[in-house]
């Protein structure tokens, strides 16, 4: 319990303590002093007790605070031990979640650590002497914003102020730091792959209706058909609606080399390439978390036509299913026919017939395109990301992919439709098949039939369907004409020898199965494969700093423990308790002066106290703390009167 003087007087006075001590007044001092040392006896203290019980709670706090630097040490050796980890393994996804927790963690422990420091700082200072400055600094700069507003905040300048200006900055440093220390990226490893594709020059194993193999023509039809279909952004794409790789025509791109008419020519934009097929090569090996690179030796068709029209004659011959004065031949309904060479051993020419009768001016035009066919062989750069494939660069191939033997017919006039697919086969069948691909004479019973596919392809490539009426092919032009045609013949010839590999059953199986009922070659390459995962990164800048704001927490922590053991007398910062202590308006019989703050505040807790006027009958009053129940003497600041 505490006392206060009687009628408000400082206990310090004669009168106060004889009335305390019940003397009277002419009572000697001596009885005085041997009545306080009765009163007090048992109350005296030596210097601090390092084993008392307190004492050891506050060394077991100071040790244990520090305690969270550990949790930040461990998690910078975790990212820095677990860095290229997959990040879908742990314990990456743990890794990851607890650096979201950093930036809130690491100022509380921060705070916590260095904060009981600089208090352990001040109470140490204060009893080796200090001025009153280093004091205030030390207590006053416990927090970022106090650190940097001291000097404005206390007035002064401080030797003090750039060491605890750096010291806090560190907080929010090492926060960012346990955020930001680890992060995602890429880690990549390459190796060799092989890439096993569909060859170009393979056998055509169709008859046509009416053979054995006629069973093929649904979906060597349909494949056609859904390329003809496919959008536009779909035919200028680097792959067909299957994804599989189209070959770019070399004679179409720019060359990087003028002067070199067999240098790589680079492919720049899908949009800009004329592509040799609307149909790609399927190619096994391709994995979808992989980056693979490899070159395809393949080849394509090329043929050169030369476009004419003119009235088509009156004579029945061009009726529907007449076509006798053509031979050999290949007809669709009443106005697309074929009529070519059969000789394996000489440049193959075909001429295309198309007859356009237009109903509202009666124009009967007859197109006539003479063309001789060749082969290009070519080389292709192509990098796939995934499944997703373009080609980068082209050139002439060093060595063919001739897939023959036959010796009959030299390579500057061989093609797959003259026998290098097959030695001395005749391909009559292609051209049959290939007309009636689109066959409008399905929906047309007349001699007046529907544009067909082909015809529209010839015409716009992008809406080959689209026509009311015939469209005029003599208008297109012998080069567009030549490079479409190229296009629609080496898309038919992929889709004849491989139709269930085209649309995504590529087999390396030779047996004779469902998905292989026509046999096609298959070449090979060796490429590389990169394969990409995700894994988590250590950023080591960051790491750095984690590392000397994680030491800075323990090395204060410790700097506690050490300062507190050190330390012999009270706790007396930092309390309002301490603002009570030799206060000559409170009197405590059972305060010693080696009490704790946080005891005198313990043991006081009910005092109430106030900040008052204890002169209050004087002409001028005197502001001080002093205890507010039953004195008399205290009275509230009043605006009207002056003070000392």
């Amino acid at each position: 319990m505490a006392y206060s003087s009687i009628d408000g007087d400082p206990i310090s006075t004669a009168s106060g303590r004889h009335a305390m001590l019940g003397l009277k007044g002419n009572e000697p001092a001596e009885i005085e002093i041997s009545r306080v040392d009765s009163l007090y006896q048992g109350q005296f203290h030596t210097t601090r007790r390092a084993l008392s019980r307190v004492h050891l709670l506050e060394t077991v706090v100071d040790v244990l605070i520090p305690a969270a630097a550990l949790y930040f040490f461990i998690f910078a050796w975790l990212v820095y031990a677990f860095r290229d980890h997959p990040i879908y393994q742990e314990p990456a996804p743990s890794l990851i979640k607890a650096s979201q927790y950093g930036p809130t963690l690491f100022p509380v422990a921060f705070a916590a650590v260095v904060g009981r420091f600089l208090h352990r700082v001040a109470a140490y200072k204060l009893e080796e002497g200090a001025t009153v400055m280093t004091l205030e600094y030390l207590l006053h700069c416990r927090s970022v914003f106090n650190a940097a507003t001291a000097p404005f905040t206390l007035q002064t300048l401080n030797t003090l102020t750039p060491i605890l200006i750096v010291l806090w900055a560190l907080s929010p440093l090492g926060g960012q730091a346990s955020l930001r220390i680890i992060t995602t990226g890429v880690l990549s490893t390459t190796a060799p792959q092989n890439f096993t594709y569909v060859a170009f020059v393979s056998p055509f194993t169709n008859s046509g209706e009416g053979s054995a193999s006629s069973n093929l023509l649904p979906p060597i039809n349909a494949a056609f058909m859904g390329s003809l279909f496919s959008s536009a952004a779909s035919k200028a794409s680097y792959q067909d609606l299957h994804g599989n790789i189209k070959i770019p025509m070399y004679e179409a791109l720019t060359p990087s080399d003028p002067a070199n008419s067999s240098s790589w020519r680079p492919v720049l934009s899908e949009d800009e390439t004329a592509w040799s097929s609307l149909t790609g090569l399927p190619v096994h090996g391709l994995e979808t978390s992989t980056v693979s690179r490899f070159n395809l030796n393949t080849a394509y068709m090329k043929t050169q036509c030369q476009v004419s029209g003119q009235e088509a004659p009156t004579t029945p011959y061009f009726g529907r299913y007449n076509f006798t004065t053509l031979a050999p031949l290949a007809y669709s309904g009443a106005n697309l026919a074929v009529a070519f060479n059969s000789s394996p051993v000489s440049l193959f020419e075909f001429k295309f017939y198309s007859l356009a009768d237009t109903f509202n001016t009666g124009e009967r035009l007859l197109t006539t395109a003479t063309c001789n066919v060749t082969m290009s062989y070519v080389e292709v750069q192509v990098q796939c990301d995934g499944m997703n494939c373009r080609s980068l660069a082209v050139r002439p191939s060093p060595d063919p992919a001739m897939h023959s033997s036959n010796n009959l017919i030299s390579p500057e006039v061989a093609s797959v439709l003259n026998g290098l697919g097959s030695d001395g086969a005749s391909y009559i069948y292609f051209f049959a098949n290939f007309v009636n691909s689109t066959d409008p004479s399905i929906a047309c019973d007349t001699a007046a039939c529907t544009t067909s596919g082909i015809e529209g392809y010839l015409a716009d490539p992008d809406n080959p369907f689209s026509f009311s009426e015939p469209p005029r092919l003599p208008d297109v032009g012998d080069a567009l004409f030549s490079q479409r045609m190229s296009q629609l013949l080496n898309s038919y010839w992929l889709d004849s020898v491989a139709p269930f590999a085209i649309v995504g059953n590529f087999s390396l199986s030779t047996d004779y199965d469902i998905y292989r009922r026509n046999s096609y070659n298959t070449d090979s390459t060796i490429g590389t494969a990169e394969t990409r995962i995700n894994v988590i990164k250590c950023n080591y800048a960051w790491l750095a700093i984690l590392v000397i704001s994680s030491t800075t927490i323990f090395s204060c922590g410790v700097a506690s423990a050490i300062l507190s053991m050190k330390r012999l007398g009270p706790d007396v910062l930092d309390r309002f308790s301490t603002i009570l202590r030799d206060n000559p308006r409170m009197y405590d019989p059972e305060a010693s002066s080696m009490e704790d703050s946080s005891i005198t505040a313990k043991r006081l807790q009910n005092v109430i106290v106030r900040l008052g006027d204890v002169q209050p009958h004087e002409d001028v009053g005197y502001v001080a703390i002093a205890p507010a129940e039953g004195n008399t003497r205290l009275r509230e600041l009043n605006q009207s009167r002056t003070y000392f």
